[in-house]
């Protein structure tokens, strides 16, 4: 629970935007979660729509693997366009909070 003051962050992954193209395709998704964790991001966002934000469930799968040891680990949030129940069990079934 925070704290009256306390500031947290949150990171956001992702490989590409409708508006930018190309962003971080070839990025790896372990070593950014690990280094926005290492920064004190408290949650990380990771785009996992495929077609506009290049996206996937595997990113997010990753990145919760890469961060699940750490002693405060930021929580993984799926961000996507999600129209049904069966998107956010597939998310949850993927690392997603």
């Amino acid at each position: 629970r925070l704290k009256e003051g306390e500031v947290t962050i949150c990171a956001e992954f992702k490989r590409a935007s409708p508006s930018k193209g190309p962003i971080a395709i070839d990025a790896k998704i372990n070593e950014v979660a690990v280094a926005y964790a290492d920064a004190g991001a408290a949650l990380i966002s990771v785009l996992t729509e495929p077609e506009w934000f290049q996206g996937s469930l595997e990113d997010m799968q990753t990145a919760r693997k890469a961060v699940d040891s750490l002693e405060n680990r930021p929580a993984i949030l799926r961000k996507d366009f999600v129209i049904n129940e069966q998107m956010i069990r597939e998310a949850r079934n993927f690392g997603a909070d």
